[in-house]
């Protein structure tokens, strides 16, 4: 049956290239015999569109000429399929700007006339040119659009095409569930569609592929080859030998995982009978070649390397030479050659360094520096492996931001499917209200139908008065019956909606016990971000932090930074409580060690005023939106030389404050006051700071101060949200206050931190009691 199958597939493929070349033999006889300035028009389009795959000279050609005529005669939608046509030339040829100006004037032409199908179909081009340009969100923007359309035309192989291609910008934004929804959905109106072509059956497998690929990258192995063995069956029905390839390959990077060797051999191997892009065969003689590393069996990989080489050379492909020295270096360096392995390794370094492919540049360093290690050569070893850190350091960041905006999207996501649930369910019932009423309504009509018409047959029938009463009663009895009939019947409707209730209830309880395991999860990704805080011990003689969430996940939030003799210390409180604080608190710990990272030398202040623009920018606040967001945080930085003990300070809206005996130098230039006790020799220096937030402000945006003061051995600092003075004692209906918040520090200065904070801990069980935490709360104490 299989062989049938492939025969016929072979037939149609054939007859479609025949039918190809017939038609523009007779495209070109319509142009040169028709006097019809419309049909010279349409023939002129369609001869271009077929001419793209063959000969871009002569597309061009005619495509000019067909505008020309569509202008001449004022043939609008000839004109708007010819520029379409024109701005698909200027794509391939690279004018990308020409291509979205001509998509502009074609779609303009379309909307005047109404033609939905063709504007959808400019829609669709135009997001595929915003993808490729990076500009997913845009690009998402028009695809939806372009679906709406074809929506409303009911035309459903266009609206697949415009669904496959959300999907790919769903999956590059990382929004994998809405990229799943999207192509689930694709497959469904596949599924409507009666007579399908050979294109709609090879849609349907690279729909599967994608959804494959979707689960490969979230390591969701089982259910990605379980995809993929649907793709692999579909394209054997249809021959498509190069799709069936990619799957063997795509097998091969999902038996990586289990270091399954041999299966990623024959797996390539399959692939390499059936591929004619050298670009592809080479990619799975690397793959072959590394899995014989692997196995020690290096006489075998050589020869794979060696194919891998000539390709890449003819023409050269700098990324694929990169695979090619990475892989060589493998194999010397298992063999122990390790001079002729750092020859191999820096080769495929240098290609790799000049695009920032950090995953790459990891793998080749991790191997360099133990060849340079076990040559000796440790000096150059320690360089490798800065250079291996580093790498490490930028694909953390890179997967931490992922898996933030990963969290962000699916949240989103699944609060939305949640409301239209319920939605949904609302409309069932509100349908069932109205359809029970109608009923009763249509009884009591039919009711008074019978009422009436017994009352005109009593009138004119006297002498049967008798029978028809009886007839009536008998009637009346039959109607009784009906009643209760239909009292146990909606008596059965009502058990049946209680029933469903409690099952919508204990849905519900799961749902939200679902929801509460993912802030759980949430807490431990927020624990694992924030810093050590035994860093500080290595630049404070004594300290402790009092970290206290009001919730399972907190928006106040610490992070240390240590950088040669300096160390970078902030207290901050983000906007709200819960996941939203703890979504700004994780933004934050990214920024902040994005900032430092990027920036060898920078002063509190400019740290605060970038951190500023990159939440800004993020949130896509605007001053003049007073309905937009205006979320942000509020926090003290400090940067703490341990030699000089000099302190740098900047802080939006969060005071610092110090405790001496003796005032701090350099004081008499910063903003400050003093607060003390009766007999109590120590003081507490208060720094103030610059009365605006990390985040928009409604009133002009003006740069942070610093501030610089010069410490003494038994200073203390302290820094801290606005958390601990706003506990709220319901017993005696009052907050704590600053008042009381300074005098509790002032009066334990004598005792050491972990006393100090034991006092802490147990001022607040005193002043709370039993009551609910009303919001975060974070202090850090540090002693010089």
């Amino acid at each position: 049956m299989k062989i049938l199958f492939k025969i016929f597939f072979f037939l149609l493929i054939f007859n479609n290239i025949i039918a190809q070349n017939n038609s523009i033999d007779s495209l070109k006889k319509v142009i040169n015999s028709t006097t019809s300035d419309t049909t010279k028009v349409n023939t002129l389009n369609k001869f271009a569109e077929q001419m793209i795959r063959y000969n871009l000279s002569s597309s061009f050609d005619s495509i000019e000429l067909s505008i020309l005529i569509a202008n001449q005669t004022s043939y609008e939608l000839g004109l708007a399929k010819a520029l379409k046509i024109k701005a698909i030339l200027f794509y391939y040829t690279g004018e990308i700007d020409s291509s979205f100006i001509l998509l502009d004037e074609s779609l303009n032409i379309y909307l005047e006339h109404e033609d939905l199908l063709n504007a959808g179909r400019v829609y669709n081009n135009i997001g595929i040119l915003l993808k490729n340009q990076g500009d997913i969100n845009n690009s998402i923007e028009k695809y939806l659009t372009a679906i709406n359309l074809f929506i409303q035309v009911k035309e459903k192989r266009d609206l697949i095409a415009a669904y496959i291609n959300l999907s790919n910008a769903y999956r590059y934004q990382g929004n994998y569930q809405r990229a799943l929804s999207v192509n689930f959905d694709a497959l469904s109106i596949l599924d409507q569609i009666d007579n399908k072509k050979y294109s709609d059956s090879l849609k349907i497998g690279h729909i599967y592929k994608t959804i494959a690929n979707i689960y490969s990258v979230q390591k969701k192995y089982d259910q990605a080859d379980s995809n993929y063995n649907i793709a692999l069956d579909i394209y054997r029905i249809l021959n498509s030998s190069q799709d069936i390839a990619d799957i063997y390959v795509n097998f091969g990077t999902n038996a990586e995982e289990k270091n399954d060797y041999i299966k990623i051999i024959n797996f390539n191997r399959r692939a390499i009978n059936l591929y004619t892009s050298a670009s592809k065969i080479a990619v799975a003689d690397i793959n072959i070649a590394n899995s014989y590393i692997d196995l020690m069996n290096f006489d075998s990989a050589k020869i794979f390397i060696d194919d891998a080489l000539e390709i890449y050379q003819q023409p050269v492909n700098d990324r694929g030479l990169a695979l090619v020295e990475y892989s060589y270096g493998r194999y010397y360096f298992f063999q122990n050659k390790h001079n002729e392995a750092i020859d191999n390794l820096i080769k495929s370094l240098e290609y790799a360094s000049v695009n920032n492919d950090y995953e790459f540049i990891s793998k080749v360093t991790k191997v360099l520096y133990q060849a340079y290690k076990n040559v000796g050569n440790f000096e150059k070893a320690l360089e490798i492996h800065e250079q291996y850190k580093s790498a490490e350091d930028s694909i953390f960041n890179k997967n931490n931001e992922q898996q933030l905006t990963e969290m962000a999207l699916t949240y989103d996501f699944e609060k939305e499917k949640q409301q239209t649930e319920l939605v949904h369910l609302a409309e069932i019932k509100r349908q069932k209200i109205v359809r029970n009423f109608s009923l009763i309504i249509l009884l009591i009509a039919i009711l008074g139908l019978i009422s009436l018409f017994s009352a005109l047959r009593t009138k004119k029938r006297k002498n049967e008065e008798l029978r028809l009463k009886n007839n009536e009663i008998m009637q009346q009895k039959e109607e009784i019956i009906s009643q209760n009939e239909e009292i146990e019947a909606q008596k059965r409707e009502i058990e049946l909606q209680r029933d469903l209730a409690v099952d919508r209830g204990n849905e519900l309880q799961q749902k939200n016990n679902d929801i509460e395991a993912s802030i759980q999860y949430a807490q431990r990704i927020q624990r694992a971000i924030l810093p050590n805080k035994f860093l500080l011990s290595d630049f404070y003689k004594d300290w402790f932090v009092y970290y206290k969430p009001r919730d399972i996940v907190s928006g106040d939030f610490y992070w240390f930074f240590a950088k040669q003799n300096k160390i970078f210390v902030v207290a901050a409180d983000c906007t709200g409580h819960g996941v939203p604080g703890a979504f700004m608190s994780m933004l934050g710990v990214s920024f902040f060690n994005q900032i430092v990272t990027q920036n060898d030398e920078i002063s509190s202040d400019n740290m605060l005023n970038i951190l500023r623009e990159m939440v800004i920018k993020l949130l896509k606040q605007d001053v003049n939106d007073y309905e937009g967001s205006h979320d942000g945080m509020d926090l003290s930085l400090i940067i703490f030389d341990k030699v000089t003990k000099i302190v740098e300070f900047s802080g939006a809206y969060n005071s610092l404050y110090i405790i001496s005996d003796n005032e701090p130098l350099n004081l008499e230039n910063v903003n400050s006051r003093i607060f003390e006790l009766p007999d109590n020799d120590k003081k507490i220096y208060e720094l103030k700071v610059d009365r605006m937030p990390i985040g928009v402000f409604m009133t002009e945006q003006k740069q942070f101060q610093k501030y610089t003061v010069q410490l003494l051995d038994g200073d203390k600092i302290y820094m801290f949200s606005d958390g601990y003075p706003d506990l709220y004692s319901r017993e005696q209906n009052k907050k704590f206050t600053t008042q009381r918040f300074k005098e509790l520090l002032l009066s334990s200065a004598n005792l050491d931190m972990k006393n100090q904070l034991n006092l802490i801990e147990d001022n607040y069980n005193n002043w709370v009691g039993k009551e609910k935490q009303i919001d975060d709360i974070l202090i850090i104490g540090l002693q010089i």
